[in-house]
């Protein structure tokens, strides 16, 4: 079977680049549901985006990337695909927004898009054997139904990160195969701090490498000392 593009992993960022990826599309996930991780999140409801995401907001080695990321989708694209989906929704404590009733409607959302695309979900699956091609890859699909081969044009792993294993992200294990580099990482949780243009970092969290950091500026630091008292 030959797509234009495979894409490993059914969470929201695999979701979402399924229902936008054009041609022929299909979606591989381990788990028996897509959207695992949406449906816990938020409480429940599904914390779905923020009112003030820009790229200030974001801390990465190529600070010109977030740019150019939100410049071509944006949280009013996504806000305006959530009310065009009639689904009601509030907003909390900084900017934060969430689904009146249920994070499954987030989930419904994009499997709306998704089949509206054309996509072929096959979920309690895997891809083994990985290869590079000249024209694009070449993968062993492990289904309940048995093992076939499968090639794309292009390969997508949205994987998803280790947060919350039981949720069934496994990490991004293949990218080192397929000849990218692996930085190194660590488990934490806390606060970052903006002062003026400077990122602060309680001293247990400095060296990390983690999306579980929230960014908050000085002015919420009340926030921050009242969580570790200091």
């Amino acid at each position: 079977m030959h797509y234009n593009t495979v894409i490993l992993g059914a969470g929201a960022a695999g979701m979402m680049c399924a229902a936008h990826s054009g041609g022929s599309v299909l979606l591989v996930d381990h788990a028996r549901a897509p959207g695992e991780k949406i449906r816990i999140s938020g409480g429940g409801r599904c914390n779905f985006t923020n009112m003030h995401c820009s790229p200030g907001a974001f801390i990465s080695r190529n600070p010109h990337f977030a740019k150019s990321a939100l410049a071509k989708y944006t949280q009013w694209d996504f806000i305006a695909l959530v009310d065009a989906h009639a689904i009601a929704w509030h907003e909390k404590t900084l900017g934060q927004l969430f689904c009146d009733t249920s994070a499954k409607l987030i989930i419904a959302m994009l499997r709306d898009l998704m089949q509206n695309a054309g996509v072929e979900l096959r979920l309690q699956s895997t891809v083994e054997q990985i290869e590079k091609t000249d024209s694009g890859y070449s993968m062993s699909l492990i289904t309940p139904q048995g093992a076939t081969t499968v090639t794309a044009n292009q390969l997508v792993i949205a994987s998803g990160g280790k947060s919350i294993p039981k949720m069934g992200a496994t990490g991004c294990t293949l990218c080192p195969n397929l000849g990218h580099r692996r930085t190194g990482s660590c488990d934490c949780g806390g606060y970052l701090l903006r002062r003026s243009h400077s990122i602060y970092a309680p001293r247990p969290f400095r060296s990390c490498n983690t999306p579980s950091l929230k960014l908050l500026d000085a002015r919420y630091r009340h926030i921050y000392q009242s969580v570790v008292g200091r």
